[in-house]
């Protein structure tokens, strides 16, 4: 498991963003690095190409931020689909499952212990209140292995 600190940076504010002519509420904090979160009913719906592609560019975010689409199952389960800046969808994201959890306890709406779906697998989040320790849990394993050649890196300045 991991810890992060929760401390003041970590407090939410939502904010009513137009994106892609729709206004949306969005949670937006940071625990080390940005996160905004979308609160949706059906992750299935959620065009996360078109979304995320239109706020890392979106003038409320200029260094760009990690978007997450969260769709709450209850108080101690969410799904969540992840848009990373500077990447795209990615399977799982360690730091938007915890911001996720953060944001939906500062509205009051999760436990302080929540399992996070996230297309690569799961992760149990705990984040008792403002001040205390975030900690991560769950599994990890080997996703990947190549090999870059030294030419790839002599066309890099």
């Amino acid at each position: 498991s991991t810890q992060s600190t929760g401390e003041k940076k970590s407090k939410s504010a939502v904010y009513s963003i137009k994106i892609l002519e729709k206004e949306h509420q969005v949670s937006v904090l940071s625990i080390g690095n940005p996160h905004a979160i979308i609160i949706v009913e059906d992750l299935k719906s959620i065009n996360i190409e078109e979304l995320g592609n239109a706020v890392s560019h979106h003038p409320q975010f200029p260094e760009g931020v990690n978007l997450s689409f969260m769709c709450i199952q209850d108080k101690s389960q969410i799904s969540l689909r992840v848009y990373e800046r500077g990447v795209g969808e990615t399977q799982a994201c360690g730091s938007a499952a915890c911001a996720s959890v953060v944001a939906g306890r500062l509205l009051g709406l999760l436990d302080s212990v929540v399992k996070v779906v996230l297309l690569g697998g799961f992760l149990e989040i705990s984040w008792e209140s403002l001040g205390q320790d975030i900690w991560m849990k769950g599994p990890a394993c080997f996703v990947f292995d190549g090999e870059i050649s030294q030419e790839y890196f002599l066309g890099c300045n």
